[in-house]
């Protein structure tokens, strides 16, 4: 499994919250951890995807299971401290 960071601006309410988590799972991704920020962004998401095209469809299936308009979402590849050893490997 991939790891994914989805930064979330636009939270609606705890119904429309609990439908995108819904959501995500249904995609065949996992939620490690879901954080409600301060500053820029309201939300932040760490999600487990099999690939990039789960994630995309897992959160872009989030955004309309809320049913909130004007949510705005980033999601960004991370990747561990094992991947970048890897890294190191094939690059040297």
């Amino acid at each position: 499994m991939e790891t994914y960071v989805t930064l979330v601006k636009g939270i609606g309410s705890r119904e429309s919250s609990e439908a995108s988590l819904a959501a995500i799972e249904a995609a065949g991704c996992k939620v490690v951890n879901a954080f409600t920020l301060l500053g820029r962004f309201d939300g932040l998401l760490i999600l487990e995807a099999p690939d990039a095209v789960s994630a995309g469809i897992a959160v872009w299936n989030a955004k309309k299971a809320a049913g909130v308009g004007g949510v705005e979402t980033e999601t960004l590849r991370a990747f561990t401290t094992a991947e970048q050893q890897e890294w190191l490997k094939r690059n040297s």
